[in-house]
């Protein structure tokens, strides 16, 4: 019986074939499980309720020890959509002092993904900014009709002087460039935009912020991954605070010295107890 040679050319086709698919699903198992964090993200929206606590922006005074910008408390009314079942709108609306047509295009703002591009009826979605503190007290005392909304504190800023605006600058909401070049930001924080309000904006923002997994910096990211940061195995040039306690921990000689510092390892907080336990 002559052997068909065509036959075993396409057996070796067809294992080709089959080996490409093999490694196209594993290329994008590999980009899903390990490079892509998109779904991780979407996942956890889901899973978690995350509440922000906003830190109260610096304040300012001028040579004089007075006082020229401080923090007055603003109130943010949060939806999770999920959970606002059988809504009363009407009741809502009373409350507040809005229109049923303001209140759809709020929803209608909320859901556009152009404008809110994360989102999500398992997550907190901002539905109205900046409540005054009359409508906040109205709204807090009912707020047990409304399943689904609570109230996010925040804090807006206050002039004492109307003066010096150029001088003392303004803050404003990031937008998505904002949000890229600087992952400190999510989209809803506020920015110094001019002024010393932007030129010191790395202190009067607020401290950092520490997530499961996850680390925003207050100082842009070239200072903290690199000159302000001990990373381990680098001599870096340090100021240190020495100081003597006695035995009742009262502090009975200080010294402050330009010094080298060196780390030898750079641990997070289950590394450390580890080392404990």
């Amino acid at each position: 019986m002559r052997k068909d040679y065509n036959l075993a050319k396409r057996r070796w086709v067809i294992i080709a074939f089959l080996l490409v698919i093999a490694a196209i699903f594993a290329v994008r198992l590999w980009d899903l499980q390990l490079h892509d964090s998109k779904y991780k993200e979407s996942a956890d929206s889901n899973a978690f309720l995350k509440k922000t606590i906003y830190p109260s922006r610096g304040l300012m005074y001028d040579r004089n020890g007075e006082l020229v910008v401080f923090n007055q408390p603003a109130y943010d009314v949060m939806i999770i959509v999920h959970d606002a079942q059988n809504f009363d709108s009407v009741g809502f609306c009373n409350t507040l002092g809005i229109t049923m047509q303001e209140l759809r295009d709020r929803f209608a703002a909320m859901r556009d993904p152009r404008r809110n591009p994360g989102f999500s009826k398992y997550s907190p979605q901002r539905l109205i900014s900046h409540l005054s503190a009359a409508d906040y007290g109205c709204l807090q005392e009912k707020l047990y009709r409304f399943p689904g909304l609570f109230i996010q504190k925040r804090v807006l800023r206050q002039y004492n002087y109307a003066a010096a605006a150029n001088v003392l600058g303004n803050i404003r909401e990031v937008n998505a460039r904002d949000v890229e070049k600087d992952p400190y930001y999510v989209g809803g924080d506020y920015i110094g935009d001019l002024g010393v309000e932007k030129s010191y904006e790395a202190y009067l923002r607020g401290t950092s912020v520490y997530f499961p997994g996850r680390v925003l910096p207050m100082l842009p990211e070239q200072l903290s991954n690199g000159v302000c940061s001990l990373r381990p195995d680098e001599d870096k040039f340090t100021m240190s605070a020495l100081m003597d306690v006695d035995d009742t921990g009262s502090v009975v000689h200080t010294r402050l010295l330009r010094t080298i510092t060196r780390s030898n390892a750079r641990l997070v907080y289950d590394d450390v107890n580890r080392l404990f336990d």
